[in-house]
């Protein structure tokens, strides 16, 4: 009995295989359930990525290569504490750049970004476009299509001409002249008037922007509705600038 002891089998018996089988499979069940299972999904939420393909053209139909094109895109901000089931009131909005590209030799292009998830999705969505010798353009797109091709169509190039003064009929030099967005790379960059107040803010296609005046001199001053004129226009506007006032009071 002592030898028959000794050369008994000591591996697992075949209900014990059966049993070490049959607990694999149901943690593989489990598993997949899990991955399937909305609370799965969530963890890569906001991680699909939305695609623009299009072509930029000239006034004249033609390709435009190295033109630049961003995307931009508008989401919900929460800008204060919210007091109830109430949001509206702590809610504002913010503009933050999907991506930008250039065009290839044929004026096509491809920019991919992620998409707005569905718990803080995209408000709007917006395509800038501009080339050198182009006025720059601003186009609408489907803030929630995961794939949209377009076509951009570039306008002539205008541009503002300008004189800035004091209030003694000086010349203010130094004075930077922008407009846009700082935030969007197709905007043209800001100008400093010369020491005439002279400036010319060139590559502009839209019908009416908004010029901003900054210097520490001066009050900062926002133009609504100022027309950009045809480049071969030489007629400039005269602006006024004012010294900066000062506020004091008392909150309680």
């Amino acid at each position: 009995m002592s030898c028959a002891l000794m050369n008994r089998p000591t591996g697992p018996s075949a209900a014990q295989r059966w049993i070490v089988v049959a607990l694999a499979v149901a943690v593989g069940f489990a598993l997949a359930a899990v991955q399937a299972s909305p609370q799965g999904a969530a963890k890569v939420e906001g991680t699909e990525q939305m695609t623009i393909r299009g072509r930029v053209l000239g006034p004249d139909g033609m390709p435009v290569a190295n033109a630049q094109v961003a995307v931009v895109v508008q989401q919900w901000r929460r800008s204060e504490k919210p007091e109830g089931t109430y949001f509206a009131a702590g809610m504002a909005t913010r503009s933050q750049p999907l991506g930008s590209c250039r065009t290839d030799n044929a004026g096509r292009f491809r920019l991919t970004g992620p998409r707005g998830s569905p718990s803080l999705p995209y408000l709007s969505a917006t395509l800038y476009a501009a080339a050198p010798g182009y006025g720059l353009v601003i186009q609408p797109i489907d803030q929630a299509a995961p794939r949209q091709t377009v076509t951009v169509e570039l306008n002539p190039e205008r541009a503002i001409r300008g004189r800035l003064i004091d209030l003694q009929g000086q010349p203010a030099a130094g004075v930077e002249v922008r407009t846009g967005d700082a935030q969007v790379p197709v905007w043209p960059r800001p100008v400093l008037s010369d020491d005439k107040g002279r400036f010319y803010l060139r590559g502009l296609g839209l019908a009416y922007l908004t010029l901003e005046l900054h210097h520490p001199r001066f009050a900062p001053q926002w133009l609504l509705n100022v027309e950009p004129r045809p480049l071969d226009e030489t007629r400039e506007r005269t602006l006024s600038l004012v010294a900066p006032r000062r506020l004091r009071g008392r909150v309680t």
